[in-house]
């Protein structure tokens, strides 16, 4: 069974590692240096940008977590998982340790000696390999990074899809002193195309069937891992919003019944750890994405029209919200969602002579999320969603006040950009492809951004 465990555990990974990196090289000449390889049952991976290149690093931080979260969220597809879930049997784990620091690169002259290919090594990666060992007594993913690697991606500023639980320091065999270590509890949703954690259409769909998240469902149920749930939440989430992007209205029902299972099974999340705010947020996530998708009355919800469910989800929503600002008055991401619904749902709450009403719910979103940036100044959500409140704000007003918030919302949207451009490339891309998709900057003045060319980003 074990010889099994280990064949199955190498075909995926290879297959795995091919798909996301076949492109990278092992030479110091490409763009930066990429090598992997499996060895009976461990998978080794090394990415490295060249010294002084933060957009790069950034890239490969990115990169390499991604990789370890789809290795999990792939593993638990296999048949050989799967197998052991229908027999009642502890299915085999995977346990992922992460580490970033400088390597030395020498000539590798297996190939040759003239040989272009190189191999790195350095104490960093030995500590990574200590961090594995460690990770195989996770309590959540079994995925460990190391100290360095945790500052690094919590640098990344506006980057929060994952979620980290500080473990105590450990000693480690080889390693001088006492290392400190953090596992990924958590991984938010994700709909991005490009430079996001949790792409999992890097994996084979066909592989994260209906019938496959059932049976993980019910190990959740078992073993009342969050982050199971985490996971099915996840796959339910990604697999409504592929068919949204269908545009197919025979898919709605499909969608709404799935989004309603995601909630269903967050809010068990929340009352499996009610003292943990991340999965209050991430319920509120999840609510949030089911507002947008506007599902109508029957597909999915049952006895109520889309208005009044919408507002009864808005109204538990904020109170979800509150309860976690009183516990963690400095919690991000939940002040964030506070001003995303005010913002996102203004025409759902109230009718257009409302006005009054709506300036103040605007005005409450724009202390909210200018009290982030005075936290936060490299944050690009909130100087988006600062943007769009003052936008919204000036279609409310008229004469010089009107000129006032069109001229801010201009510059907080232009501020948005160059902070999204220096954090990862492509970010500011995507920013101003969802305003312009999206209906919170309509006649927006594109043409008046300064700082990066609107149209050629």
């Amino acid at each position: 069974m074990y010889n099994e465990h280990v064949k199955a555990f190498q075909k995926f990974v290879k297959v795995l590692f091919y798909n996301i990196f076949n492109e990278e090289v092992t030479t110091l000449y490409g763009k930066r240096f990429c090598d992997y390889s499996v060895r009976g049952d461990e998978g080794f991976l090394i990415v490295a940008s060249k010294p002084g290149q933060d957009r790069g690093k950034n890239k490969d931080i990115i990169d390499v977590l991604s990789t370890a979260l789809l290795l999990q969220y792939g593993w638990y597809h296999t048949i050989n998982y799967m197998e052991c879930l229908k027999q009642h049997r502890r299915p085999p784990e995977i346990a992922i340790g992460i580490n970033t620091g400088s390597v030395c690169f020498n000539r590798d002259k297996s190939n040759g000696e003239n040989s272009r290919k190189y191999k790195a090594e350095g104490y960093a990666i030995n500590l990574a390999k200590r961090i594995e060992s460690d990770s195989r007594k996770g309590e959540y993913s079994s995925i460990f990074v190391g100290e360095s690697t945790y500052g690094y991606y919590h640098d990344i500023k506006g980057e929060n899809t994952l979620r980290f639980k500080r473990l105590p320091r450990s000693s480690m065999k080889g390693i001088t002193g006492h290392v400190r270590t953090y596992e990924i509890v958590f991984a938010n949703l994700e709909e991005k195309e490009e430079d996001e954690l949790l792409d999992l259409s890097k994996l084979e769909q066909s592989s994260l069937g209906i019938e496959k998240s059932e049976s993980l469902k019910n190990e959740f149920f078992r073993t009342r891992n969050p982050w199971l749930g985490n996971v099915v939440c996840n796959l339910l989430w990604n697999r409504a919003w592929k068919l949204s992007e269908e545009n197919n209205t025979k898919n709605d029902q499909e969608i709404a019944k799935m989004m309603v299972e995601a909630i269903d099974l967050a809010r068990i999340l929340v009352e499996t750890e009610p003292d943990e705010a991340l999965w209050k947020i991430y319920l509120v996530q999840i609510v949030f994405e089911l507002l947008q998708k506007k599902i109508k009355k029957g597909v999915g919800i049952p006895s109520l029209d889309y208005k009044d469910y919408a507002l009864q989800l808005i109204d538990d929503s904020n109170d979800l919200l509150k309860s976690v600002i009183v516990k963690h008055p400095y919690e991000i991401d939940a002040r964030l969602y506070q001003g995303m619904f005010i913002l996102e749902f203004l025409d759902t709450k109230y009718t257009d002579k409302q006005t009054e009403e709506k300036k103040k719910e605007i005005k409450d979103a724009i202390g909210i999320l200018h009290q982030i940036l005075l936290w936060e100044e490299e944050y690009p959500d909130a100087h988006y969603y600062l943007a769009a409140a003052h936008w919204a704000l000036r279609n409310l007003l008229e004469g010089s006040a009107q000129e006032r918030a069109e001229e801010k919302a201009v510059e907080l949207f232009d501020k948005g950009l160059d902070v999204a451009n220096m954090i990862l490339a492509n970010s500011a891309k995507d920013m101003l492809k969802e305003a312009r998709e999206g209906t919170l900057f309509n006649d927006f003045p594109f043409e008046s951004i300064g700082g990066i060319n609107a149209e050629n980003n």
